[in-house]
């Protein structure tokens, strides 16, 4: 069955809008601007391509219908995420009917699967889709694994059919990551110096408050590497006085940007992690 990029998703208007490209007397640059506010978004190389959110989206969720079985799709829970005066957009989806269990000594917990897809129609971000996991227990969520990422750079020959292509035949291995997931709550950590692990790969500030986030953990999830993913993710989920990370009001529309830039950082911080809990002598 043939690809739908038209009108499948109802995204909201401020995503869902139209645009135009402008010849400019900038050496090499073309300027989009929007349809709705009129507003200038931002100079863009003459040969980067350039398409309304609606395309990549639909594509994405075309694919995941192709992809998925329909009660897999069930359900389905959406969350917009825009910044940058409309150069940047995000969708996360969480499939509530597919879970699987991960079960420390302490407390279980439930997974879901997430497909977080994110494009931009200004210069700064390339297309991707991640496939993630959603914590039911504390609504944390997280990007999982270098290998279930699909990118494209908006290069003069990129199309948004190309990059759904590539998603098609990507790995998606939702058990294997909670798998993953599990050989981290088997893990133990009580013997181990979690702050001068955490200090190898952040600012010893950000170590101190992520080994408090870590500590608080433990108390429900016990001494195990989950707990100190389950910090991580704390970071990546919320930027506000709950978990001491809070984001500084700048009085522009670049939180929902920050905030994919953590679990991008929280990505890496977790492959270091699975590998470290399952092959390094420090555990």
């Amino acid at each position: 069955m043939p690809l739908d990029f038209t009108n499948q998703l109802d995204i909201p208007k401020d995503i869902d809008f139209n645009i135009a490209v402008e010849r400019t007397e900038v050496p090499h640059k073309k300027l989009v601007r929007r349809l709705d506010t009129g507003e200038a978004v931002d100079y863009v190389g003459t040969g980067r391509p350039v398409a309304p959110y609606g395309e990549f989206f639909n594509g994405v969720w075309s694919t995941m219908t192709e992809i998925l079985e329909p009660n897999e799709l069930e359900g389905a829970k959406f969350n917009w995420r825009t910044g940058r005066k409309g150069g940047f957009a995000c969708m996360d989806v969480t499939l509530p009917k597919r879970i699987e269990r991960i079960t420390t000594p302490t407390m279980e917990t439930v997974i879901n699967p997430r497909w977080i897809a994110f494009t931009s129609i200004d210069s700064l971000t390339s297309a991707n889709c991640f496939l993630g996991t959603i914590d039911n227990f504390c609504f944390n969520g997280q990007i999982n694994g270098e290998h279930d990422k699909v990118q494209s750079r908006h290069s003069s020959n990129y199309t948004n059919a190309g990059f759904v292509y590539k998603l098609q035949v990507a790995e998606r291995d939702f058990f294997q990551q909670t798998q993953r997931l599990q050989n981290m709550a088997d893990t133990n950590t009580r013997h181990v110096d979690v702050k001068s692990l955490l200090e190898k790969i952040m600012s010893e500030t950000k170590a101190k408050k992520m080994y408090n986030l870590y500590s608080q953990e433990t108390t429900v999830r016990g001494h195990n590497a989950f707990a100190l993913y389950s910090a991580f993710t704390n970071y990546s989920t919320y930027g506000d006085e709950r978990n001491g990370f809070t984001i500084k009001d700048t009085k522009g529309d670049t939180k929902s940007v920050t905030m994919l830039n953590r679990e991008l950082e929280v990505n890496k911080w977790i492959v270091w992690l699975s590998t470290d809990s399952t092959h390094h002598k420090s555990w």
